[in-house]
């Protein structure tokens, strides 16, 4: 069969198949009839492209699959025509990949060898498209240890039970124009997983003992202790809790250190509220001030505690600190049923209230349930970064409970206002319902809330159209509108 000097008739061929439904003669291939192109729209795009001016060459700056060339062939040939020429041309195996003409050569690993095989077949003009198996796919996979290792199995995990980071970080890696608050037991300031990330107060002169900024805070440069009797100290020195609730959230990524945060560029704004593992309700509630007397700096605010009691003070705390941010606890860690409705901040209906998981995708045992629950996410063997030992890349905490999995969900709070910096509550808990895995109960139940979370999913369920110059972690070149 003589192939030369064939694409115009080619493509006025498929064309007139494709646009006006004329059939073309039987090739062996029918799936889908050639006659019936003109059905599928994109047909005649994919075949109407201008043949290459020259010879196609390997771009060797992008990883492609050695001795591989990715073909796509005039649907009019059989198989055992591209078999034949793709042989003549010098490759060595041929797979057909699809039913519209694209095949997958296999040739010399050497280059040029391979150029050579992609020159010859270019001559027979029996192809649309010749290139090399170039790899794409995620965009970021980092090199922290444990998450290579697979013990932040709630990242990714090939049972999918897990949240489908890998995923939402295709879509976005979180921007610095983002503030979450954690409130909690402080953090190692000093933490390698944390350098770089904290707010920095504008209005303040760092080390003046003086509230330059009128906020009624002395030096409160990043963050505040509002442990009696209330300073700028939020070091994290006799718990760690709050270091490692901080971490799962936001620790630095992709430095091959101990673990990967949720967000890679958020900044962290630590609230000081806890020197043990309980305190008093007072402290909880003058942080719950300083946010009130700060407003808007944190859009999320991350609050891994639960059990205070329920009162005017507390209640009141809540619901004017939700005015301008978005409040986020744990159902608490009990195994009792209601408890979510019974303690704070977890009971407040400002609070988005997360539940507890485990590797199977039912409830965590210690998890407590109610009619507050919102949503679920994975509790159990959860790995964080280190308190005691921070300075180590392959240390890491490991332990259950709620408050690890609120985080996961202030995480995905984060990169979601990355992308839509005027997201409001209600549009956040449209986004994690559409995008929940649906467990116990059909619908809401006292178990799951709405289901457990899945990063990926509540990204793309975000009312968001993403137009020109997106760009993973770089917000001020994204553009988008809302509908």
């Amino acid at each position: 069969m003589r192939y030369h000097h064939r694409g115009v008739w080619r493509l006025l061929s498929v064309l007139a198949a494709a646009v006006l439904g004329v059939a073309l003669p039987a090739s062996g291939q029918s799936c889908p009839p050639l006659e019936s192109l003109g059905d599928f729209p994109g047909i005649a795009t994919l075949f109407a492209q201008p043949a290459a001016s020259s010879p196609p060459r390997i771009d060797l700056s992008h990883e492609f699959v050695p001795g591989e060339v990715v073909a796509r062939f005039w649907p009019d040939l059989s198989d055992d025509e591209v078999k034949d020429v793709a042989q003549a041309a010098g490759a060595q195996q041929v797979e057909r990949l699809s039913p519209l003409g694209l095949f997958l050569l296999h040739g010399p690993k050497d280059v040029q060898a391979l150029e050579q095989v992609m020159e010859n077949l270019w001559e027979t003009e029996t192809a649309v498209s010749i290139g090399a198996n170039y790899l794409g796919g995620l965009a970021f996979v980092p090199d922290d240890p444990h998450h290579v290792n697979g013990n932040q199995w709630y990242h990714e995990a090939p049972s999918d039970i897990d949240l489908d980071v890998r995923g939402a970080w295709d879509i976005t890696r979180g921007s610095s124009d983002v503030v979450v608050a954690v409130v909690d037991t402080g953090i190692d300031v000093d933490h390698p997983e944390f350098a770089g990330r904290l707010y920095v107060n504008p209005g303040e002169i760092p080390g003046n003992n003086m509230d330059d900024d009128g906020n009624c805070y002395v030096d409160d440069v990043s963050g505040w202790n509002a442990v009696p009797p209330g300073n700028n100290d939020v070091d994290d020195t006799t718990v760690g809790h709050g270091t490692w609730v901080a971490s799962i959230l936001m620790a630095n990524t992709d430095n091959s250190h101990q673990i990967a945060g949720f967000d890679h560029h958020v900044r962290l704004l630590p609230i000081k509220a806890l020197e043990a593992p309980h305190g008093p309700e007072s402290d909880f509630v003058a942080a719950l001030d300083y946010l009130i007397l700060n407003p808007g700096i944190a859009r999320i605010v991350n609050m891994s505690v639960a059990g205070y009691r329920e009162f005017t003070t507390v209640r009141n705390a809540l619901t004017a600190v939700s005015q301008s941010s978005i409040l986020i606890g744990g159902a608490g860690n009990d195994g009792m049923a209601g408890g979510a409705d019974d303690g704070y901040p977890e009971s407040h209906p400002a609070v988005i209230t997360i539940a507890g998981t485990d590797q199977t995708d039912a409830r965590a045992s210690f998890s407590d349930t109610g009619n507050r629950v919102d949503f679920a996410a994975p509790a159990v063997d959860i790995y964080t970064a280190s308190w005691e030992e921070p300075d180590d890349p392959l240390a890491a905490h490991m332990g259950p409970g709620t408050s690890f999995s609120t985080p996961m969900v202030s995480g995905i709070a984060t990169l979601a206002l990355s992308i839509w910096p005027e997201m409001t509550r209600p549009d956040l808990v449209a986004a994690l319902r559409a995008s929940a895995v649906d467990l116990g109960e059909p619908g809401r139940d006292p178990e799951f809330g709405w289901g457990r979370v899945n990063a990926r999913d509540a990204l793309l369920a975000l009312p968001v159209i993403f137009r020109a110059g997106f760009e993973t972690g770089d917000a001020t070149e994204w553009t988008s509108v809302s509908p």
